[in-house]
């Protein structure tokens, strides 16, 4: 544990200039928003492109900026990767100090969108008429952990192409960027077909937690639309989804040392 803390410590005087860089776009990209939607005037929502991309520029950092600090964070690793055999941590040490860094980094910047949101919400009344300040808080919620799942998923997923990627490039040069598509296309095709077993349906739907709203909540104000597929979370969806990102993770990490010891 303390070896692991150690290297948190390390992680975060590397990186944290990511940490501190993302956070604060995402506070002002959320004043920005905030200031716009206090004008209250729905012809300025629908008509201005400014507010749809700050909000499309938020949804990007929330879902690409862990994967975006991990890859950077490997860059070194990737040019010396024989560093790794002199380490006296563990490759999962190694890999889970950046992998849980790079988490965190999404974590805040999620947070503290969230916080500011909630301020403007609590002082001014809630910026969606349809909804009361306690269902905003669930909605929320509920957004807030499909946003940091898919990111969290999105870089585990990175992780594991760019580690596919090292091992088969000295063997297969300019074709292995077109395999690691291929294997992309098969493994998003395999996961829509294991999404529609009954299998998988009732495993994604057990335990549902919290209070969920009366009905499903669904936003749309001009072009812009936003709302759950499902208006409440499932503990079963939360364990599949830690179990997709243990795989990822133990995969990735194993491939790393082979290519490593090759």
């Amino acid at each position: 544990m303390k070896r692991l803390y150690g290297l948190l410590k390390k992680e975060f005087a590397l990186m944290k200039g990511w940490l501190y860089g993302t956070l604060l776009i995402s506070i002002v990209l959320m004043a920005i928003a905030g200031i716009g939607t206090s004008t209250r005037s729905v012809e300025w929502i629908n008509n201005s492109m400014i507010f749809g991309f700050v909000f499309l520029v938020l949804i990007c950092i929330y879902l690409f900026i862990p994967m975006i600090v991990l890859l950077e964070s490997l860059k070194t690793e990737w040019q010396r990767a024989d560093i790794w055999l002199h380490s006296p941590s563990t490759i999962f040490q190694l890999f889970g100090s950046k992998v849980l860094f790079s988490g965190f980094v999404g974590l805040i910047n999620i947070g503290t969108s969230v916080v500011l949101f909630l301020v403007y919400a609590g002082i001014f009344g809630s910026p969606v008429d349809e909804l009361s300040f306690n269902d905003l808080i669930i909605f929320i919620a509920i957004l807030v952990y499909s946003f940091y799942t898919i990111s969290l998923l999105i870089m585990c997923l990175g992780l594991f192409f760019r580690v596919l990627y090292h091992l088969i490039k000295p063997t297969m040069n300019s074709f292995a960027m077109p395999v690691l598509v291929l294997l992309f296309i098969v493994l998003a095709w395999t996961n829509e077909k294991v999404k529609s077993t009954v299998l998988y349906q009732k495993i994604t739907t057990l335990g549902p937690i919290g209070d969920p709203l009366k009905e499903p909540f669904y936003l749309e104000k001009g072009m812009f639309f936003i709302g759950p597929t499902e208006p409440v979370i499932y503990s079963g969806e939360i364990l599949l989804s830690l179990v997709y990102l243990v795989i990822l993770f133990v995969v990735s990490a194993v491939l790393f040392e082979r290519k490593v010891r090759l």
